[in-house]
């Protein structure tokens, strides 16, 4: 009557209350229509109580149904309730009921007659008795038997369904735990192919700062080399400003001397030997001889 995998709607202590209306197989949706728009009212079409699963399931089953009781119930219901609000359903298919039971009670309605002096009563024979008592057998009654057949089989479906969907329940889990312990083994490897991807870029980068290390103190020994051989240039330098400046002094002072002594000489030549001239006589001499040769 139901789909594998639905669930029913409970009351706090646990008992059935509803089974919603998409849960049920296409022909059980099909004799809900029919309960609900001829037999037991409901007012929310999208659940199914547990009167209507009932009768559902019988008439799936092929159970007997006593209608005319189940209506009488239900105008007994209403008229209880003294609710001015209160309402008859499906008066169509009650009328049909009671055009359908009006002339059968009728024909099993016992004759009276009276009886006249004439007749002598009759002792009645028990078989008899019990074969009219069979007879006047009122059918509209509920049959039991078929509603505790229907509950029984109802309760089976039900049980059944349990199993399979605790079947499907399991099969689900067990799928669960191979797609956990699957995706758990994927993230161990991954996890470890990570940490040997981390730990061979760590050592790469170890590797690599090692190596930036090392130039870093070899520039510094280049640097240091370079500082040091700079720092002796520039003594050497020092020093050779030191003489250059001193060997400058010198040549001044030696060019000065010199040329002072040759003043001296030039000027006091004629001093030594009255046959050698006078500077300014020689000089004005050749300047002569100089334009002599322009001219």
């Amino acid at each position: 009557m139901c789909v594998i995998g639905s669930y029913w709607e409970r009351y706090s202590n646990k008992r059935p209350r509803f089974i919603s209306r998409g849960d049920l197989i296409p022909e059980a949706k099909g004799w809900f229509e029919l309960v609900r728009r001829s037999i037991l009212p409901a007012t929310n079409n999208s659940e199914v109580n547990i009167a209507q699963a009932t009768i559902v399931h019988c008439l799936i089953k092929g159970g007997g149904i006593n209608v005319h009781e189940i209506i009488a119930e239900g105008i007994q219901d209403s008229a209880e309730k003294n609710d001015p609000g209160a309402r008859l359903w499906y008066l169509s298919t009650i009328l049909r009921c009671i055009t359908y039971v009006a002339p059968a009670q009728r024909q099993r309605r016992p004759q009276i007659r009276k009886r006249t002096s004439q007749e002598e009563p009759q002792q009645e024979d028990p078989h008899q008795e019990e074969y009219q008592q069979e007879e006047y057998y009122d059918p509209t009654n509920i049959n039991l038997n078929h509603i505790q057949r229907a509950i029984e089989d109802l309760g089976r479906s039900y049980m059944e369904g349990q199993e399979q969907q605790l079947h499907v329940q399991s099969q689900r889990m067990d799928r669960q735990e191979e797609l956990l312990s699957n995706w758990m083994n994927q993230q161990r490897e991954w996890q470890k192919q990570q940490m040997k991807q981390q730990q061979e870029h760590y050592s790469q980068l170890t590797q690599a700062i090692n190596q930036v290390t090392e130039r870093q103190e070899c520039q510094d020994k280049r640097l240091q080399e370079l500082n040091q051989r700079q720092l002796s240039q520039m003594k050497a330098f020092n020093e050779f400003s030191m003489l250059n400046e001193g060997w400058q002094l010198h040549r001044e002072e030696f060019s000065i001397n010199t040329q002072a002594k040759l003043t001296y000489v030039a000027g006091h030549m004629h001093n030594l030997h009255p046959i050698i001239p006078i500077y300014e006589a020689v000089r004005k001499d050749l300047i002569e001889q100089e334009e002599g040769k322009v001219k």
